[in-house]
């Protein structure tokens, strides 16, 4: 059937951009509804080598290293690697030449938003990064 104003070659065309997009789309759903988009402190952590060597046993997302600096409060924050390659991974082949780039592009992006709503959020309540995610996982007085 044929549209108006619609040409007899006229076909749907979808660019690589929005390809990926929809993968980064699915593989987060999928990531929020098997795991959570909560961050977990894990005070047992002290480097993101200890992250990685335990990462199998690992949340989705890990706030570490809580301590004081000069210049304020400071942690770390670890997104795990192995989660997001087997949500990408239902979705597309990890032979896929796009697979590694949008598996840290999805890593970055969990860490960039996670970071930075930590930080705004004790920035006006003036609670620690641990008490943030305490709240987050229904823990107030942990």
């Amino acid at each position: 059937m044929k549209l108006p104003g619609q040409t007899k070659t006229a076909a749907l065309v979808i660019s690589d951009d929005e390809i990926r997009a929809a993968f980064r789309q699915a593989t987060l759903n999928h990531l929020a509804d098997v795991h959570g988009l909560k961050p977990v402190y894990r005070s047992d952590l002290q480097s993101e080598k200890a992250f990685k060597a335990a990462q199998a046993d690992m949340p989705l997302i890990a706030v570490w290293n809580e301590h004081q600096r000069p210049e304020g409060l400071a942690f770390s924050l670890s997104v795990n690697m192995l989660l997001v390659k087997a949500a990408l991974g239902e979705y597309m082949e990890e032979l896929d030449p796009w697979f590694n780039e949008e598996c840290a592009r999805i890593v970055a992006d969990f860490k960039d938003l996670t970071y930075n709503t930590i930080v705004q959020t004790a920035t006006e309540t003036g609670w620690t990064p641990s008490a943030i995610c305490a709240a987050l996982a229904g823990k107030p007085n942990a």
